[in-house]
């Protein structure tokens, strides 16, 4: 992960990168680093999924992604067609992770867990 982080901006072919808000393998301040790392580069793109987790295309969400994916191999400059944004800066997405969490914090206090079973508690 540290090289990929370090070269990401050094990239020389067309390169997208996705990311899902609640990804707890890659956290927030390695991704941060990383994007900041890069830069600009002209041909990396990035996308951002605020329902996704560390696996994206095993994510209920995975046909978007894989959406995604296949018109980026088709042609790297056209938008994605889940209209995923990209990856926010560090505040701006510090800020939406944050947000998340707090609304996953709050479902799991109104949840209660029971041999695997999710159970709802009023």
């Amino acid at each position: 992960m540290e090289t990929a982080s370090r070269d990401l901006g050094r990239t020389r072919v067309p390169t997208a990168l996705f990311y899902g808000t609640h990804d707890q393998i890659i956290e927030d301040e390695p991704m941060a680093l990383a994007l900041e790392r890069a830069g600009e580069p002209p041909n990396l793109r990035t996308a951002f999924y605020e329902d996704g987790w560390h696996l994206l295309n095993r994510d209920r969400q995975a046909l978007r992604v894989y959406g995604d994916v296949a018109a980026f191999l088709r042609d790297p400059a056209a938008p994605f067609p889940s209209g995923a944004p990209p990856v926010p800066a560090n505040s701006q997405r510090l800020e939406t992770v944050m947000l998340a969490r707090q609304e996953q914090a709050a479902y799991l206090a109104r949840t209660k867990i029971c041999s695997g079973k999710a159970q709802f508690r009023a």
